[in-house]
């Protein structure tokens, strides 16, 4: 079994005995990672890390709690790098998982896989398109995907040691959140999987990323109009980022195998049962 890093802020013990709970449950072991309390940064601290966390194509300022979080999960993939493994799990306090999560923890299985730098065990659908795969093989009843748009959330994921060294170069200077970093906008070198539906979900616990971005976040009541269009265009500029990498990963041929996989458990019953209404005959009455 591969190495898992359970990411935690000491603040919140219930959530860390939540997780703690649940992976000994499923005997799979683990090393607790302090994750960094966004909180607690100074406001030098916060600019070593986020140099610009004001800039306009960002709609709102990065808030403390984003900062911190991003550089979480900087620690944790350092760990992973440095533990010289050839994958690596990250899971935050507040997952889930589902019964079947040991089995994508194995490392023999993994390596059967086209080289990837990132395996995503768990996604937040934003829309219809975050639905468009192409699967390509399956474990434990579940596809395993290469996205056209990897989904946001950080929650929980396999990456490569090479996948490590490019997340790390990517994460050395934090300028947005760190599913917008590492997935939304990716490097165009990345490679990205994910399993649909997700195998790891959330507990529902309280979000402890400053979630009231106007109080932790300011920003005076013109930004939003001045940032309109830098943020469109970013916007633009990580779809066309999120293309190359599926281009990279299965060439132009795979946008015809693009089929609709649904992230999350629920989605996917309901494409389930269409489809299979779909093929019933149909009967005179």
């Amino acid at each position: 079994m591969i190495p898992v890093f359970v990411l935690s802020l000491a603040r919140t013990p219930e959530r860390r005995a939540s997780i703690c709970g649940q992976l000994e449950a499923l005997h799979v072991p683990f090393t607790l990672v302090e994750a960094v309390d966004g909180k607690r940064l100074s406001e030098r601290e916060m600019l070593t890390l986020a140099p610009r966390p004001r800039r306009l194509t960002l709609r709102w300022p990065l808030s403390k709690g984003q900062i911190g979080c991003a550089a979480s999960h900087r620690l944790a993939i350092k760990r992973i790098f440095d533990s010289g493994a050839a994958f690596g799990c990250v899971i935050e306090d507040d997952g889930e998982p589902h019964r079947t999560f040991p089995e994508f923890l194995d490392a023999d299985w993994l390596a059967t896989l086209p080289r990837f730098d990132i395996l995503k065990l768990a996604g937040d659908e934003a829309s219809s398109r975050e639905m468009l795969a192409v699967p390509i093989a399956r474990r434990a009843e579940r596809p395993v995907c290469v996205p056209l748009h990897p989904s946001y959330a950080s929650r929980c994921y396999i990456v490569s040691r090479q996948g490590a060294a490019r997340v790390l170069r990517r994460l050395r200077v934090i300028d947005d959140s760190s599913d917008v970093m590492i997935f939304r906008r990716p490097m165009t070198s990345m490679r990205f999987l994910d399993i649909r539906p997700c195998v790891v979900g959330m507990t529902g616990a309280e979000s402890t990323l400053d979630a009231d971005r106007w109080h932790n976040a300011p920003a005076p009541w013109w930004r939003p109009l001045l940032s309109w269009l830098p943020h469109r265009l970013s916007l633009m500029e990580r779809k066309v980022r999120r293309y190359l990498v599926f281009i990279r990963t299965l060439g132009f041929g795979g946008f015809r195998r693009i089929e609709i996989v649904p992230l999350e458990l629920k989605h996917a019953a309901a494409a389930l049962k269409s489809q299979e209404g779909r093929q019933q005959p149909l009967t005179a009455d």
